[in-house]
Order: structure tokens, then C-alpha cells, then sequence
């Protein structure tokens, strides 16, 4: 039996040990894209019964992280590049839309600094899993900003993808760090969501755009060129294609 390293979190309800010990070992590619799921060698490693497990599973189908196969079973979630390329440009325009609502809303970014502080202790301890996680919230709570509930429900449906394709481009940039080409990558995505909400609540609402949409293309690319995928694929940002709205 192939093991992955899953480690149980004490005190805590089994099926949510068992949902947080899966969750993170799917984040940091322990378990692989694609990868098969299967629940008494999981609960074997784990040290506890199918059940809990069966309801991990579960709760990870209904996050967008597995797929859940009639007579098939469960299975990681698999990105193909195409996905990939796919992923990106729709959540260009979506949650450039949602931001631009944010704006005009006038919505708080007491949320953004919050979770920005999460990403920045994250960032000083090296651990690119809980910066993951915090850059996700970030994202949301500019979606719950943007009061639009469509919005809301569309980026929830894709979160489990956001995460897969986020924790890919977290693994690439490891690597070129580890090489001298991709220095302080964590830290670097920090700063460049401070600069976003600087923009905000500076009232730079063009500029705030203008870093959001960068923010979208800065891995991404790189992903795609390291593991082969065609860059050309990926849509332009609005604010380099067409004048950018007044303040």
C-alpha cells in the first residue's frame, strides 16, 4: 500500500481530521492530480474507521478538490492545461467584475487586511499551504464585497480548482526559488495584495484594477511554460487592451 504521509490533527472529530489531513495533503500534491482515493487505505493510514473517511471524501467532492464516480469511486480532481488556461480566464472577468463592484460599493477592506495578515505570517513561517488557503479567503471576500450573489455562488463552485491550480503554481515557483529564479515567492504574493488594497483605500480604483488583472497573469504564465501549455491561450488584461476607467 502506498502511503502519503497523512498525519491525523488530535482533538478534533474524526471526520474532520480526516477532511483536514486529505485536504492538505491534496494542496501540497502528497496525493496526486487524478490520484485514486481509497477509503480503507486511507483510514488505515489515518488510524480509523472507513466512515469518517467516507464523509472526508465527501465534503471534498462537494469543495470542487474530488470526483466522485458512480462504481468508479473517488479520485483527486485532475487539471489538465487546457483547464488550466480555462480557469484562469474565466476568473479574470469574474472577479475583475466582482472587484469593480467591490469598488463601487464602496465595500470595507477591513476583511482584505485580515486575511493579508494571515498570508503575511504564513509568508514569514515558509508555509505556502496556509498561504494558499489565506490568499483563497481573500479572493472571496472580494467576491462577498462585490454584493453580488451569482458572483458568490460561481466562485465557490470553483474554489476546489482555484486551490489545485493555485497550489500547481506554488510548486513551480518553489522549484525556480530553489534555483535563484524565484526568490522570496511567497513574500512576493504578499506584497502584491498589499498593493491592491492600497490602491483601494487610497481611492486609485484604476490602478487598483490595473494590479488585480496583473496579479491574475504573474504565475500563471510561468506554469504554463514549465509544464509545456501554450501562454498565448491566456486573455489580456482589459486595462492593457482598452482605457482604463477614471478615478
Amino acid at each position: 500500500m502506498t502511503t502519503h504521509g497523512l498525519t491525523r490533527p488530535p482533538r478534533m472529530r474524526l471526520a474532520d481530521a480526516a477532511h483536514q489531513s486529505l485536504r492538505l495533503a491534496i494542496i501540497e500534491g502528497k496525493l496526486g492530480l487524478g490520484e485514486r482515493l481509497t477509503e480503507a487505505h486511507i483510514a488505515e493510514e489515518l488510524g480509523m474507521s472507513r466512515a469518517p473517511v467516507r464523509e472526508a471524501i465527501q465534503r471534498l467532492a462537494a469543495e470542487g478538490l474530488v470526483l466522485v464516480e458512480p462504481h468508479l469511486g473517488a479520485q483527486v480532481l485532475d487539471l489538465s492545461l487546457e483547464d488550466i488556461v480555462d480557469l484562469h480566464n474565466l476568473r479574470l472577468g469574474l472577479e475583475t467584475t466582482a472587484l469593480r463592484l467591490f469598488l463601487a460599493r464602496g465595500s470595507s477592506t477591513k476583511p482584505l487586511r485580515t486575511h493579508l495578515n494571515e498570508m503575511k505570517a504564513a509568508a514569514t513561517k515558509k508555509d505556502a499551504s496556509r498561504l494558499i488557503n489565506a490568499e483563497l479567503d481573500w479572493h472571496r471576500s472580494i467576491n462577498v464585497g462585490s454584493g453580488n450573489h451569482l458572483i458568490g455562488r460561481m466562485f465557490g463552485e470553483l474554489e476546489g480548482r482555484i486551490l489545485l491550480a493555485t497550489s500547481l503554481e506554488d510548486r513551480v515557483l518553489r522549484v525556480m526559488s530553489s534555483a535563484g529564479s524565484g526568490h522570496s515567492h511567497l513574500n512576493y504574493v504578499v506584497e502584491e495584495h498589499e498593493q491592491i488594497i492600497a490602491a483601494i483605500e487610497e481611492g486609485r480604483k484604476a490602478e487598483a484594477l490595473r494590479l488585480f488583472e496583473k496579479h491574475f497573469l504573474s504565475t500563471v504564465a510561468l506554469l504554463l511554460q514549465r509544464l509545456g501549455g501554450d501562454s498565448s491561450l491566456l486573455l489580456e488584461p482589459l486595462s492593457e487592451t482598452a482605457p482604463a476607467p477614471t478615478n
